[in-house]
């Protein structure tokens, strides 16, 4: 028979219900694997008096603890400040993670722009003079380049102008990053057995 090193310093066999790792793929005798299998309660009335049904089953069954695959966790109905109380028989986590937006830390990207350009559409400005005496007015023209107006009796007025930009599409568009793909969510580990007293 297994005996646990507790076991072996008491001299006293392990209680059933009693969890340990093991080096073999196949549980010894006395021993169950922790498979989540279901057993008759009848089979095995002592380890049915400590698991009862935390692990799952009803009426003449029972289930073992299912441990393949799991790491084991402390069940707690109050747990440390920080940390989460867990049920006896509760189970949780996952392999991997796909993170969602709002898991992601604060960052930026990069923008395409492909340039615009904004179009006037041609116009010119009409110079309209007025005499201040059209009976006795005279007209003066300026030479080419000269920024005084031409003249009629003295006065001269300018028509008003008016331009508008015309629209255009932007084109920017943000470039995307990363591929949405699940992350690794494990610890380093090494695949044992784990077996139950029965």
């Amino acid at each position: 028979m297994l005996s646990s090193p507790a076991a072996a310093a008491t001299g006293a066999a392990p209680l059933p219900g009693f969890i340990q790792m093991y080096g073999g793929p196949a549980a010894p005798s006395g021993w169950l694997l922790c498979d989540g299998a279901s057993y008759a309660t009848a089979a095995y009335p002592a380890l049915f008096a400590a698991l009862g049904y935390a692990f799952g089953g009803a009426g003449a069954n029972f289930n073992v603890p299912d441990l393949r695959s799991r790491s084991p966790v402390g069940a707690a109905a109050a747990a440390p400040p920080g940390l989460t109380p867990r049920a006896l028989g509760a189970s949780g986590g996952a392999e991997t993670v796909a993170l969602a937006g709002a898991q992601m830390p604060v960052h930026s990207h990069g923008i395409t722009d492909p340039g615009h350009t904004h179009v006037q559409d041609p116009h010119q400005h009409d110079l309209r003079v007025v005499a201040a005496d059209p009976a006795h007015g005279h007209l003066s023209e300026r030479v080419a380049g000269s920024p005084a107006p031409d003249t009629v009796g003295g006065a001269a007025t300018t028509d008003p102008a008016t331009a508008t930009n015309q629209t255009a599409l932007t084109g920017v568009s943000v470039n995307p990053a990363g591929g949405g793909a699940a992350h690794e969510n494990m610890h380093p580990w090494l695949a044992l057995t784990f077996i139950i007293k029965t």
